[in-house]
């Protein structure tokens, strides 16, 4: 899936996804964030809201990740 439509999901949709979907989807988020940071630091013209939207789904997955550790 592309971060785009990784976004749309809702929480009931992130609960459904495999253990190893949600590693996935946390390495991702992780790498998108970083380059979307360096984007917006290096003036490349980044999408300045998509670090709070990446930032904000990437909770939603940890939150999910920590519920099935408990």
């Amino acid at each position: 899936m592309e971060i785009g439509e990784l976004l749309k999901l809702s929480a009931s949709e992130i609960r459904k996804m495999s253990d190893g979907d949600l590693r996935d989807t946390r390495i991702r988020l992780r790498r998108e964030i970083a380059t979307t940071r360096m984007d917006v630091a290096l003036k490349r013209g980044g999408d300045v809201s998509g670090g709070r939207k990446l930032r904000r789904f990437l909770a939603r997955v940890l939150t999910v990740a920590s519920e099935r550790a408990s």
